[in-house]
């Protein structure tokens, strides 16, 4: 199966199939003959599907919970400590779409001047 013959019903529809199972994105890629994990992804968020892992999901929900809280926070806060790329994407599209701003420094766990810490802005 070639991936640029499956219809937009179709993808989704594999793709769920294999996320049931467990699957990864890059497993899932490879089983539908994308060479590319980016192209099957984008073209999967264009179709509304989401593509985020368990463990990405539920750091976007502890995010949307610490925004939504109007308490500041920082990176090292969130449940993301095994990906930090992760959690500072997080914050970098949310700081985008302006529903976060910086709101000073704290102490920090590692031997630097502070982390950033961040606040929700009100709706």
């Amino acid at each position: 199966m070639k991936n640029k013959s499956l219809k937009d019903d179709e993808l989704i529809h594999e793709y769920n199939h294999f996320r049931s199972f467990g699957y990864t994105n890059h497993e899932i890629a490879a089983k539908l003959h994308y060479t590319k994990l980016d192209v099957m992804v984008k073209r999967l968020n264009r179709l509304g599907v989401s593509t985020d892992s368990a463990y990405q999901a539920r750091a976007r929900v502890v995010v949307d919970r610490l925004i939504d809280s109007g308490v500041p926070f920082t990176v090292e806060m969130l449940p993301t400590l095994a990906d930090p790329p992760l959690g500072f994407s997080l914050i970098s599209s949310a700081h985008a779409e302006g529903r976060v701003v910086k709101s000073g420094r704290r102490s920090s766990r590692r031997s630097h001047s502070g982390a950033i810490a961040w606040q929700g802005v009100a709706a």
